[in-house]
This record gives C-alpha cells, sequence and structure tokens, in this order.
C-alpha cells in the first residue's frame, strides 16, 4: 500500500483522463486519497466504480490471468455517400467521357468554337 499511497490516480490502469478529473473534482489526486473519501464514491460513481477505486487504494489488481474470448467481430464499412451500382458506374463514365463532345457540339452550334 505504500506504494500505492503517493501514485497519482492517472497512472492506475483504468483511470482515464475523464475520471481523473472527476475524482480531482471531489479531493482525489493520489491513491492515498481515496480512503477518506469512500463514502462519497460508490454514491458518485456507482458500485462497480466504487469496489475498482478500493481495489485500487489496496493495491490489489487482478489475480486471474485468462487469455481473450475468441470470437468474430463484426466489421462495419461506411462511406459519405451512398456507392453507384454497376450500371449507373458504367453510365456514369460513359455520360462523363462523352461531356466534353457534347460541350463542344453546343459551342459550335452557337458559334462559339
Amino acid at each position: 500500500m505504500n506504494f500505492m499511497a503517493n501514485l497519482p490516480t492517472r497512472k492506475v490502469n483504468g483511470i482515464g483522463r475523464v475520471l481523473e478529473r472527476e475524482l480531482a473534482a471531489v479531493g482525489i489526486e493520489t491513491c492515498a486519497d481515496i480512503y477518506p473519501q469512500r463514502q462519497y464514491l460508490s454514491q458518485l460513481f456507482g458500485d462497480k466504480t466504487y469496489e475498482f477505486l478500493i481495489r485500487c487504494y489496496l493495491g490489489l489488481g487482478r489475480t486471474t490471468v485468462q487469455p481473450a474470448e475468441e470470437y468474430e467481430r463484426k466489421r462495419y464499412l461506411f462511406t459519405a455517400s451512398p456507392r453507384p451500382s454497376t450500371h449507373q458506374a458504367k453510365h456514369g463514365a460513359a455520360s462523363a467521357l462523352s461531356l466534353p463532345f457534347v460541350i463542344s457540339a453546343i459551342l459550335s452550334s452557337c458559334g462559339k468554337s
């Protein structure tokens, strides 16, 4: 516990920037500050975070090491705009290629070639 007493809360694995700021707002800067404020922690942060913080104060970590669970990850593909269908892509490419000729024809009919 001596090692944990002077350890800033941000150095504890599992305490990020947001929780660090929330703890600082109630006067908890180091792990030694957790115990005197224990009466408020459950009400402010919930039971799970309360138990986590008490374990941090006591210097207890996870004692069981397990391999990561095997599961199929979901994959999502986000695009800014919908993809054109193959038919639209072919006609769009044909339109883009013929556009200079259309413009040239319009300009020559107006006498501006």
